[in-house]
């Protein structure tokens, strides 16, 4: 079993530009997504944060639900999921 991971951190500016204590990268949630999930499946992050779940989730086929308290990330999470699936927000 693997417990070490060698991720490319792939969004060094997008981190740049949020103001989240704690963003992941992207290529870290979509290895574990991958790794206990399949297509369709329904993954539920209950700290969604700035998103980066829901984002991976969109791009790797996956159904989602994710809770957030602060008013602030729900809103930066649903500007993020714009550019992911145009047509998720109307």
């Amino acid at each position: 079993m693997q417990t070490i991971y060698q991720i490319t951190n792939s969004n060094n500016q997008f981190i740049e530009n949020i103001k989240h204590p704690t963003i992941k990268d992207i290529n870290l949630i979509k290895l574990q997504i991958n790794k206990h999930s399949k297509v369709g499946d329904i993954v539920l992050d209950c700290f969604l944060g700035s998103g980066t779940t829901a984002v991976a989730c969109e791009q790797l086929n996956r159904r989602w639900i994710g809770i957030e308290i602060n008013e602030k990330y729900y809103k930066l999470t649903k500007e993020r999921l714009k550019y992911v699936q145009p047509t998720l927000f109307y």
